[in-house]
């Protein structure tokens, strides 16, 4: 298809053609917004692992030709869209894109260039070379790293293998663009530009293979003896620290008031957490069971059996907005 050499058009990727989505919303999980609304929306679109995603790609344009909208302003792919979809995806597993939720995989690649670097011309014994990374916190760490290991060797040594046994494992399109960027003895590795114009494929499309073929090789460096500690150094906290503390005082049995005198917090405040913690599925059954109020569900099962896609402020009767989003959260566990 013409429109992979010609257009930047990723934004089809956070779409799907049997949902109407706001476009703005997806912007605000792009752009990695954590507020209770946007982690909802993100789990209702299935688009968790996306948060943040614009620290490594800034834009994600649209093609109007490839959407249709409702009278609400929303879109969805039309029959184009999903085929572009479909091209873009086949030539990564996009699946992987989760490790970006749990992971900073800029920051593990900055380093990882760093280290290849490094061990490569170690091993090739030659200790006059400039540095391709320019940050010096990230050079210190990487400096400090080298210095640690033990069997410096046998370190470069197991980074050999283990790059070729992940650029085996992964689709040809994908090592063919990630291995044109390393860096070591003698070869200084090619920019997403210059690859973009010997593929003849757009940048964008360039950059989130490459950035997806990263989201794969942290899953070898976690199993290393030598290179794991590099991966719990960029891990990511899933959700905030005082949702943490809320949800230790919960299992500590706690009562709501208590809680709220503990964290010096308003209640809107602490039922933000629980929302937060649910979202993620991090409560336990005792604590669901303490706030999920079965009635509501049914009433709101009848409103709509699609309760996620239920407005509060157009509901026939009353009921609190925290055990309204309650019941819609619980009801996209089996739509997710």
């Amino acid at each position: 298809m013409n429109k992979l050499k010609e257009m930047d058009s990723l934004f089809v990727l956070f779409l799907n053609n049997n949902q109407f989505r706001k476009e703005k919303t997806i912007r605000n999980i792009l752009k990695g917004k954590k507020t209770v609304a946007n982690l909802y929306a993100a789990k209702k679109y299935n688009l968790i692992n996306i948060i943040g995603l614009n620290k490594y790609i800034n834009d994600f344009k649209i093609d109007e030709s490839l959407i249709d909208y409702n009278n609400e302003g929303k879109i969805k792919l039309n029959n184009d869209g999903q085929l572009f979809k479909k091209e873009i995806i086949s030539m990564t597993n996009f699946n992987f894109i989760q490790n970006n939720f749990y992971y900073d995989i800029y920051e593990f690649k900055r380093r990882f260039i760093l280290i290849l670097q490094i061990m490569s011309e170690f091993f090739n014994h030659n200790k006059k070379y400039i540095p391709i990374e320019n940050q010096n916190y990230r050079r210190f760490y990487v400096k400090k790293w080298f210095h640690n290991l033990s069997q410096k060797k046998e370190a470069a040594i197991e980074l050999k293998n283990i790059l070729n046994e992940f650029l085996a494992s992964i689709l040809p399109i994908e090592a063919e663009i990630i291995a044109k960027t390393f860096v070591g003895f003698k070869r200084h590795g090619k920019t997403i530009t210059q690859i973009s114009e010997e593929k003849g494929l757009s940048y964008s499309i360039i950059q989130i293979i490459e950035f997806n073929a990263y989201c794969q090789l942290i899953n070898f460096f976690k199993k290393s003896k030598n290179y794991s500690i590099i991966t719990k150094d960029v891990e990511k906290n899933i959700v905030n620290k005082n949702a943490l503390k809320t949800l230790s005082l919960l299992d500590n049995n706690y009562s709501f008031e208590e809680i709220m005198k503990i964290m010096n917090n308003k209640k809107s405040t602490i039922e933000e957490h629980i929302l937060e913690l649910a979202i993620f599925d991090l409560l336990s059954k005792k604590i669901i069971n303490k706030y999920f109020n079965v009635n509501l569900y049914d009433k709101l099962k009848k409103e709509d059996n699609m309760i996620y896609n239920l407005t509060y402020s157009k509901l026939s009767f009353k009921c609190s907005f925290f055990e309204f989003r309650f019941c819609q959260i619980l009801s996209l566990k089996g739509n997710n």
